[in-house]
């Protein structure tokens, strides 16, 4: 659903125009994957617009990156950029067929390296700059984020255990007991340009923790209701 920013900021909630599919807000334009794999570029208001000639196969999964729009698709991922005035569409796709394909997708804001979860047996890497992706077995996944390109992925497990995992060789680099299993499937990671965040559901509590210091926990925030849903704002 569109909603009007500009409305809701004078505390009018007009009724919300539908969309079929992924929408994404990019470039004063909308980004809009529909669930027959379309892809299009319409206005603001959701109003039809400019078709593209790459598909998505069953759209699932979206983030916002330095470099585009960006979908996860059956098949693979596609970024939708602007370019020239106009806008282009690329297929980054698997470099085989995926078991497990990412569904959701989660970075640090502006970052153009993305994860996201292969089933609960390991984590991908999509590298929007170098269009690759990379599969990193690990077991019992609940949760992943990255900081960045060339940053450890955190990655915490069913058991409660953060990991620090190297991008490129999949090693283990640091791991913290951060919370009693076992973890909830809401359960996520927040990372900005110095900590990560992580929601300890059942404790009401969040976890702040410097991940480039051997994951350390810098502070912990106790809460009176329990964090399922997290999100983080005033980057």
């Amino acid at each position: 659903m569109v909603f009007d920013r500009a409305a809701l900021g004078e505390g009018v909630g007009a009724e919300p125009r539908r969309i079929d599919g992924i929408a994404v807000p990019y470039a004063e334009r909308l980004i809009v994957a529909d669930n027959a794999g379309r892809v299009e570029v319409r206005g603001r208001d959701g109003a039809a617009g400019g078709m593209q000639s790459v598909a998505c196969p069953d759209p699932q999964g979206q983030a916002l990156t330095r470099r585009g729009v960006v979908f996860g698709c059956a098949d693979g991922a596609i970024v939708v950029a602007q370019r020239d005035g106009g806008f282009v569409t690329e297929k980054i796709p698997y470099p085989a067929p995926p078991a497990e394909r990412a569904t959701a997708f989660t970075h640090r804001p502006g970052s153009t390296t993305l994860t996201a979860l292969a089933g609960r047996n390991g984590v991908w890497t999509l590298d929007v700059r170098k269009k690759t992706w990379t599969l990193t077995p690990i077991a019992d996944v609940v949760a992943v984020n990255t900081a960045g390109e060339g940053s450890s992925l955190l990655v915490l497990t069913r058991d409660g255990v953060l990991h620090g995992l190297d991008p490129v060789t999949g090693a283990e680099t640091a791991h913290l007991a951060l919370i009693p299993g076992p973890v909830d499937d809401h359960a996520s990671i927040h990372v900005d340009p110095d900590r990560a965040y992580v929601n300890d559901i059942r404790a009401r509590t969040i976890h702040e923790i410097a991940y480039n210091d051997n994951l350390r926990v810098a502070r912990t925030f106790p809460l009176d209701i329990a964090p399922s849903l997290m999100v983080e704002t005033g980057l």
